[in-house]
């Protein structure tokens, strides 16, 4: 049984299938963003791999100068 994808956000220059990240995180800057639901929704030092892009919608964000874009990802060992 394949894992089930969770959709949140990534910056634009890391989004591309394959790529693995650790979440780390809240950071302060996080408080005052409208999507900060969609971000943080992975477990704090979690390890997530990038299954698919859903699509160019580039959105603003504090943290990553090239904006986000949203992913579906799964957890890894």
């Amino acid at each position: 049984m394949t894992e089930a994808t969770k959709l949140t956000v990534i910056g634009s220059r890391l989004a591309k299938p394959g790529e693995t990240f650790f979440f780390m995180g809240e950071k302060d800057e996080c408080k005052r963003c409208n999507i900060r639901g969609t971000c943080l929704n992975l477990d704090s030092g979690k390890k997530y791999e990038i299954v698919s892009v859903r699509n160019d919608n580039l959105l603003k964000c504090a943290l990553h100068d090239g904006g986000v874009l949203a992913v579906d990802v799964i957890s890894v060992d």
